[in-house]
């Protein structure tokens, strides 16, 4: 912008994270500052302001404020400035939002859900604050829900579940007065309205406070309670009661898994779990994810945990309510409310039949436009890790470069596994929230409403669908049942490539040494791979090298029945235990199939050492092999000495990993073992990257696919590849799992068929 003498007007139109984080009444509190007279408002899912400065310096020091003050929680992509025709005006004020022109052509952003800020969370405990003291709904400009109650943009109360509440005299002031904190908080309510507070009791039904009191009796005497967060339902209860804790799991259908448990404050958490600053950082975020901790000692009923105690899922009140409740109880397990593998519950209706009479239900009547989970992260060398990504991250973009000056919009499929879609535009990535696994039926009702509700909220008409290479996924069947429909083009991409492409697409690369550790995903050969080594160059890939394949037996069960996969192994290398059905299946090749997998191999050395021998829950095999080999670390255990060996093949000059000598070693099942495995993983990795280093010339490794959630081997080999000279990228803003891979499906995508 030239220096311009006089009285100078423009037009601003700002791209971002800007609405649902108080943009406007911050632009609208700057402006008085600075003079700035014109209007402010919303624009679909951007933030437009007429200016008019008396000088071009007021108005530059108006901008550069804008920038370097904004909001908490908000972030600005873009901010776009022209000049227009002088007008008058002698004031600055915020006006009524429009819906766009033309909104095919426009970015939408809109702020996660954001917990409790602590401006609310004081007023809640303040005993002189009447319309606040004790709110369970308590809210403001820069806290609560945002995304699950958006129904349309621009995002006016008009547009929000809060739309049915009108405000009372007190908060319509507040909203009205620039100088209040609820200046235009559109989601702004106090004791005196909004929404109410119910507690279902068999046939009684309490409200307000007798709700809230109701309900922390019941959890004080042991019983479970089904209560209404921002995404959805929770089950609360004691970690302390085992008996209430076994009748949740036979609830939910859940028999092994984890329960997470929601605490006080982190000094509560850290009574029984290390925490590391980044942890504590990511504990106190406006997200308030759940994070996978290192335990020192674990006071609650064994059913919790179910003894894999190395870690506990730990997070903190994100909601008034939770925080009032916490204050009375300092612990709750509070998982999401639903059957094993089914979607989380939102509604009333659902939750009563599903409690059936059996559990007590505390409700409110605000809508729940959209479910979502928590999060779940953990660190490793000191950066955030995805695990699920949901509530407090979903909808933040991912923004792509590199793409070669193609731009389109694009529907990505994702998996069928941890299932989660994404939308590109231009070069703006949206990644769904978890949706879940799709072979539930539910769960794929879900996934298809959710992309068509993605669809409608950002504006976006996909010009292509990408989607995995698996001929029989459920996402590759509706993504070639939307594509016919809409008679556009289908790109098939296969998995492990999209998994490294997701590590090139966040940190801007363009050509790595890929390693993709994972349980299955369909190969290039037809087989079934999930240990490879992968040169991937822009959208092109190649193998270089992979596990040796095994034949297993029992497709749909292979991954749950490690003892069974343990045995295919080792029949494959000469040894037969007693096992007459299971080698009659693989010699006559009944229900059998070939893999490379990382994650089965995981599997089997689990089983083969004693550690477990069924995958009770997902992964839980590897997670106890990993838990093993931690312990044995901390203690000084000595590691046997095992090693991977590598073979040329002549045919296509791949490298093939045997492992043989890791089943000899374990077979004696000697201390040390389950530490030695996890070296010679990193051993196999180190030696392959330092071969294809010199037979590639590449010095950038990306780490991908869900064998990497594995917080002691991620470590391991970041430390090990970093000493060597190498640059080692992983994921960071998606998971490293199949929740992760339609970004890898988008940054493939734009390059095979953007225009």
């Amino acid at each position: 912008m030239a220096e311009q003498q006089g009285e100078v007007c423009y037009k601003i139109t700002i791209q971002g994270i800007v609405q649902g984080v108080g943009f406007r009444p911050f632009v609208y509190r700057e402006a008085k500052k600075f003079g700035i007279r014109g209007t402010v408002k919303n624009v679909a899912g951007e933030v437009r302001i007429s200016a008019a400065a008396d000088s071009f310096l007021d108005f530059t020091d108006f901008i550069e404020t804008i920038k370097k003050n904004k909001p908490a929680g908000s972030f600005i992509e873009s901010i776009a400035i022209e000049p227009i025709e002088l007008f008058t005006a002698n004031d600055f004020i915020i006006v009524e939002s429009m819906e766009s022109e033309n909104p095919q052509s426009e970015l939408s952003f809109f702020s996660p859900d954001l917990a409790l800020c602590d401006n609310c969370r004081a007023e809640i405990f303040d005993d002189n604050n009447i319309r606040r003291k004790r709110h369970y709904f308590n809210n403001c400009p820069v806290c609560g829900p945002r995304f699950s109650a958006l129904k349309a943009f621009p995002y006016d109360r008009v547009n929000t579940s809060m739309n049915v509440f009108p405000m009372c005299d007190d908060c319509s002031t507040e909203y009205k007065t620039p100088d209040n904190i609820r200046f235009h908080a559109e989601t702004i309510c106090c004791n005196h309205c909004g929404p109410e507070l119910f507690y279902k009791r068999a046939d009684n039904i309490y409200r307000g406070s007798e709700a809230f009191d109701e309900a922390v009796k019941d959890l004080h005497n042991g019983d479970i309670v089904a209560i209404k967060g921002i995404g959805g339902y929770h089950l609360a209860c004691s970690p302390y009661d085992a008996e209430t804790v076994r009748r949740l799991r036979l609830l939910k259908g859940r028999e092994k898994k984890p329960f997470a448990v929601m605490f006080r404050d982190t000094s509560d958490i850290s009574k029984i779990c290390e925490i590391t600053p980044e942890e504590e950082t990511l504990l106190i975020s406006p997200a308030r994810p759940i994070i996978l901790l290192k335990m020192k000692n674990n006071p609650f009923a064994r059913e919790v945990l179910n003894e894999a105690d190395g870690r506990c899922g730990c997070f903190l009140p994100y909601t008034p309510l939770q925080a009032l409740l916490l204050a009375e109880i300092p612990c709750l397990i509070m998982t999401s409310a639903n059957r094993s593998s089914s979607p989380i519950i939102k509604d009333e209706s659902a939750i009563f039949e599903f409690s059936n009479g059996n559990i007590n239900v505390l409700y409110h009547n605000r809508e729940i436009v959209r479910t979502i989970e928590d999060s779940v992260l953990q660190v490793v060398s000191h950066k955030l890790r995805f695990i699920r990504r949901a509530r407090g991250y979903t909808p933040l973009p991912v923004f792509l470069e590199n793409t070669g000056g193609h731009s389109s919009s694009l529907l990505c499929a994702g998996s069928d596994l941890k299932s989660a879609f994404g939308l590109l535009k231009n070069n703006v990535f949206t990644l769904s929230q978890y949706i879940g696994d799709l072979e539930n039926a539910e769960v794929f009702g879900q996934y298809e409403g959710e992309i068509s509700d993605f669809e409608n909220l950002f504006a976006i008409q996909p010009e292509a669908v990408i989607c995995d290479a698996h001929p029989r996924y459920f996402s590759s069947e509706f993504a070639k049942k939307f594509a016919y429909e809409r008679n556009l083009p289908l790109v098939k991409v296969f998995h492990h490539h999209a998994h490294i492409a997701s590590v090139m697409a966040e940190h801007r690369l363009s050509k790595v040494l890929g390693v993709a550790f994972d349980g299955s995903g369909y190969g290039e050969d037809g087989n079934i791979w999930g240990g490879e080594f992968l040169l991937c160059e822009e959208d092109n890939c190649r193998r270089l090298g992979h596990l040796k394949y095994a034949k297993i037996l029992g497709s749909d069960s292979a991954s749950e029945d490690a003892a069974k996969t343990a045995m295919c192994y080792l029949y494959g290398l000469g040894i037969t235990p007693d096992m007459s059905i299971i080698k009659s299946a693989l010699d006559h090749n009944i229900n059998t199939f070939l893999t490379s997998s990382m994650g089965r191999l995981f599997d089997a050395v689990a089983s083969v050492l004693g550690i477990c021998q069924i995958n009770g829950c997902e992964s839980e095999c590897a997670v106890r092999l990993q838990y093993a080999a931690e312990y044995e670390a901390k203690y000084g255990v000595t590691p046997v000495n095992m090693s991977f060996t590598s073979t040329a093949n002549i045919g296509n000059g791949t490298h093939i990993w045997d492992y043989s000598d890791i089943f000899q070693k374990c077979l004696a099942k000697p201390q040390g073992a389950a530490l030695g495995f996890h070296i010679a993983v990193c051993d196999m990795i180190e030696q392959m990257c330092i071969q294809m280093r010199g037979e590639e010339n590449i010095q950038d490794v990306a780490l991908s696919g869900g064998v990497f959630q594995n917080a002691f081997l991620l470590e391991m080999v970041i430390k090990r590849l970093a000493a060597l000279g190498f640059s080692v990228f992983t994921n960071e803003k998606v998971p490293p799992n199949d929740g992760g891979l339609a970004l890898g499906q988008a940054y493939i995508g734009i390059r095979r068929y953007g225009v």
